[in-house]
């Protein structure tokens, strides 16, 4: 008998108890803290709309919405970071980790339209504006030449010279003699915002630029919507079809031809308009 080999041994049993693995102790707030800022982040998508319909000055507030979501994914990442600490005293993990998620991508989607909101403001101040600024200024000193040659030429040969002397008696009626026009970021929430609380439910309005620009008189000031011509646009040229001017705090328009696109639009929105005869 080969007594080098080592004789069988019985299993080895371990004589230490099996304790489970202990129950969290608690619910991390920091993750409590944290969904809650998730969810109210995006009730923040309203902030825009809601400020816009009450007080202008209120739509600055748009740029606070990326920081509740990041401060959301904050509070999380901080969460994630205590129960890991915790040795499985503290819950709330995947309640973080949603939170952070959540968080995270709103706030980037929200960055997204603040930062596109402010090129388009930049865009409108860099072209549009000033060529608006330019056709109001030579209707109001009855330079009938220089108003048309900032028309689309089918515009230009078409419409009346009564048409444009109308337009600028209705605007100086109501603003003014005419001294700039400007926009700024409020002005094109707060128009968005008159645009579809003064739509027709169910009424289709004609597609047309909804940018905005705000033309100031010596007693008022009026919105302005510039409906250009796309041909131009190709050729990276600024020429109107139409102008739509809504009065402010009235159901009022005037428009640039009196049976154009601009008549159009003001119907869809329940605006009665003034134009040439």
């Amino acid at each position: 008998m080969d007594r080098s080999a080592s004789p069988p041994y019985p299993p080895r049993v371990n004589d230490q108890p099996n304790h489970p693995p202990p129950s969290p102790a608690g619910f991390s707030g920091l993750a409590a803290i944290a969904f809650i800022l998730a969810i109210l982040s995006i009730a923040a998508c309203a902030i825009p709309f809601a400020a816009a319909s009450i007080s202008a000055s209120l739509t600055y507030a748009v740029f606070a919405m990326p920081v509740i979501g990041l401060a959301a994914a904050c509070f999380a990442f901080l969460s994630t970071r205590q129960i890991a600490r915790s040795n499985g005293m503290i819950a709330g993990k995947p309640l973080a980790l949603i939170a952070m998620f959540v968080g995270l991508a709103v706030a980037i989607l929200q960055g997204a339209f603040v930062i596109g909101a402010v090129r388009t403001v930049a865009g409108i101040r860099n072209t549009l504006v000033p060529v608006v600024h330019e056709f109001v200024s030579e209707t109001a000193q009855g330079d009938d030449a220089a108003a048309r040659a900032l028309l689309a030429p089918a515009v230009a040969n078409n419409l009346p010279p009564a048409a444009i002397i109308e337009f600028n008696n209705q605007l100086t009626a109501q603003i003014g003699t005419f001294s700039k026009a400007e926009l700024n970021f409020t002005d094109v929430l707060a128009a968005s915002a008159a645009l579809r609380a003064r739509a027709i439910p169910g009424a289709q309005i004609p597609a047309f630029d909804a940018r905005p620009v705000v033309l100031l008189g010596a007693s008022g000031r009026a919105t302005a919507y510039a409906f250009l011509d796309e041909t131009a646009i190709e050729k990276n040229t600024i020429l109107f079809v139409d102008m739509l001017v809504v009065l402010p705090e009235s159901d009022r328009a005037i428009t640039l031809q009196p049976t154009g696109p601009a008549s159009k639009v003001a119907a869809a929105l329940s605006l009665s308009t003034t134009g040439s005869p």
